[in-house]
């Protein structure tokens, strides 16, 4: 997941997507840059993120990849994804 900080830095099957303080060992840049043995992000048929946009995630991921302190996890409004149901204030 990487709707959140503390989620990029949990990981999943892979390991963290994120090692703070290390862009070039982050496994999110690796799959960017398009890293042999690494699954394309973003996958093929979306759109590649640019030059300068890759920089400032190496440069936020070797700043230590910090995240609000209230950060939370992204609301899905789609119905296959099965969360459990919570009110949030209007934007």
């Amino acid at each position: 997941r990487l709707d959140t900080a503390a989620a990029a830095l949990t990981g999943g099957d892979s390991g963290p997507a994120l090692v703070p303080g290390k862009s070039a060992d982050s496994l999110l840049v690796r799959a960017i840059e398009g890293a042999e043995n690494v699954s394309q992000m973003p996958p093929e048929g979306r759109a590649r993120l640019t030059a300068s946009e890759i920089k400032l995630l190496r440069t936020w991921i070797d700043a230590g990849a910090k995240g609000p302190a209230n950060e939370e996890p992204a609301f899905y409004d789609d119905p296959a994804v099965f969360r459990p149901g919570r009110r949030r204030p209007p934007a």
